[in-house]
């Protein structure tokens, strides 16, 4: 049996990416995708690359995912999801709301077929080992573990502030966090602040 599933998430946009005509994990950094580098690194982890591969991208951006995923040497299973959901709110009128991560991840629980779940997200890019996360991962059998990256920081007019690329926008130090309790068989969400 499989101790992962894999879940890559290739195909919403963010605030900081709204304008962009393709998907993000399509952007072209350094001549390849940027889904490419996160596939290299988990085809580089062995418990990872023999797991079972989700990758979850909106409907509009499959086809040209799919096109360039089948030009590679892997076994994956793209999962759709429509960008938006009707909802209805207490006046009976109905809207449609923007699916969040845990929702997309809610609907597409049943095709995980292990206990345990490594997802990742197409804005990471960079050399990252996991190797050192999953063996404590393993070691401590925790329920959840994750990678942080400290951002840099730099001072200006006596201030710390941190340095964020792109366009400048309100920024907040949050990460959403999902979880899942096993004694009552739910996913959960949370945003966890950090204070500097």
């Amino acid at each position: 049996m499989k101790e992962f599933t894999v879940i890559l998430y290739a195909g919403g946009n963010n605030n900081l990416s709204a304008n962009l005509s393709i998907s993000k994990c399509l952007l072209s950094i350094g001549n390849r995708p940027l889904i490419w580098y996160n596939l290299q690194i988990i085809q580089s982890h062995s418990s990872l690359s023999s797991s079972p591969l989700l990758i979850l991208t909106s409907d509009q951006y499959q086809q040209v995912l799919d096109d360039y995923l089948s030009s590679l040497n892997i076994t994956y299973e793209v999962v759709i999801y429509g960008q938006d959901h009707e909802s209805t709110s207490d006046d009976q009128q109905q809207t449609e709301d923007k699916l969040g991560t845990l929702d997309i991840l809610r609907s597409y629980y049943s095709r995980i077929r292990t206990e345990s779940r490594c997802l990742i997200t197409c804005d990471l890019f960079g050399k990252v080992n996991l190797t050192p996360l999953i063996n404590m991962f393993r070691v401590r059998d925790a329920s959840l573990s994750m990678l942080l990256l400290k951002r840099t920081t730099s001072i200006t007019n006596g201030k710390e502030s941190i340095v964020q690329p792109g366009e400048k926008i309100k920024f907040t130090t949050g990460y959403n966090i999902i979880y899942l309790n096993n004694l009552l068989n739910r996913l959960y969400e949370c945003l966890l602040f950090l204070v500097f």
